[in-house]
């Protein structure tokens, strides 16, 4: 059987569609702060954002990117958190499996939270 590239196209559309909404409630739950800051349509974009710089990145499984993704929201920025953070720069560019990368980018945005919560 031969699936025509068309509707192959509207698989893949109809599983981003699909992954976007369950993020959209996943940040809502983990992140409300941030959710509620940014508004929906931000929330929208920095899902959409987070795939595409992820996938830039070699970050494609949906597991993989939804960590990204949370971690975009962690530190309250945009999508791109290579070009915001010059400390993820190095790791996300590192010749590492992508969830090794995302293990060490998760570590190093904790320890500077941790380091963080003195201030104000």
């Amino acid at each position: 059987m031969i699936i025509p590239r068309q509707q192959l196209d509207a698989f893949a559309q109809a599983a981003v569609s699909d992954f976007e909404k369950r993020m959209r409630v996943h940040l809502r739950r983990f992140f409300p702060e941030r959710c509620a800051a940014l508004g929906d349509d931000a929330v929208g974009s920095l899902i959409r954002d987070g795939i595409q710089v992820g996938r830039r990145h070699s970050i494609l499984t949906e597991r993989d990117v939804a960590r990204y993704i949370d971690l975009a929201a962690f530190l309250e920025g945009g999508a791109d958190i290579g070009r915001e953070h010059s400390w993820a720069r190095d790791i996300l560019i590192a010749d590492e499996e992508a969830s090794t990368r995302l293990n060490r980018l998760n570590a190093a945005a904790l320890r500077r939270d941790v380091g963080r919560e003195g201030e104000d």
